[in-house]
């Protein structure tokens, strides 16, 4: 009896020492990671705190800012449209009529970069009109030039694609316009480069149509649309487009393609 008490005791104790060293062992566990979360929370505060961080976190800020406004910029510009400023005396006299002031050299305040010129008229350029390409006779355009890619050229659309047009050099040639390109020209005769020189240009250069002046202040208008008098649009054949396919049709087709 003394023997079974003996071992039943010892049973019991030993259960309690190992039931102690486990709770023993889970308390430094807790303690342990109850540590390491303090110094980690000490260490982020400090590093918060550093002055090389908070310019990093400045700079990261500003350029995040800056890549979205120039996103949502360029997009407007691209999608919608934005002004421009008019160089030469191609479109004259539509575009940079000589002007009491503009005969002299001009004022100093006007004295400015070619971004900022003030002596020149300045347009509104709708990229949303020239979004499907399709444009009428008369409409001032704007586009990348045939002879420099680098340059951006502004010309009125004087035939489109089956018109025939006779141009007006010295020994007057006619020339049916293709598929897909328009005959464009200069106000001025006499002072621009235009179709009479490197013929039909493709629709697909043309990224915006003028559609109003917009500097100086006396001259705000809105562009008139249709080829002048003054640049003789009878030398002009027009030819009856066909009438752009719909949707629908334009489903058929595909569905046609895919099944063929």
């Amino acid at each position: 009896m003394d023997k079974r008490l003996v071992k039943s005791c010892y049973v019991h104790l030993k259960h309690f020492v190992s039931e102690r060293a486990a709770l023993h062992k889970q308390l430094n566990t807790w303690t342990k990671l109850l540590r390491a979360a303090l110094l980690s929370r000490s260490t982020s505060k400090a590093y918060q705190n550093d002055p090389s961080t908070r310019l990093m976190r400045i700079s990261f800020k500003f350029l995040k800012s800056t890549v979205f406004t120039f996103c949502v910029v360029n997009t407007m510009i691209t999608v919608v449209g934005y002004p421009a400023c008019i160089f030469g005396k191609s479109m004259q006299p539509e575009l940079n009529t000589p002007t009491q002031w503009q005969t002299r050299d001009p004022p100093l305040s006007f004295r400015a970069p070619s971004l900022l010129r003030l002596d020149v008229d300045w347009v509104w350029v709708s990229c949303w009109r020239a979004r499907d390409y399709q444009f009428s006779r008369g409409d001032i355009v704007v586009f990348v030039s045939p002879k420099e890619p680098h340059d951006y050229v502004i010309k009125r659309v004087i035939g489109l694609e089956g018109d025939t047009v006779t141009s007006h050099q010295h020994s007057p040639i006619k020339v049916k316009i293709p598929e897909g390109h328009c005959w464009v020209e200069g106000d001025n005769w006499n002072n621009s480069v235009d179709s009479n020189k490197y013929g039909p240009i493709p629709k697909g250069l043309i990224f915006g149509v003028a559609t109003h002046v917009i500097w100086p202040k006396h001259k705000w208008r809105r562009l008139v649309h249709g080829i002048p008098s003054r640049l003789d649009p009878g030398r002009v054949e027009t030819h009856h487009q066909t009438k752009p396919r719909s949707w629908l049709q334009t489903l058929k087709v595909l569905f046609y393609f895919l099944i063929n």
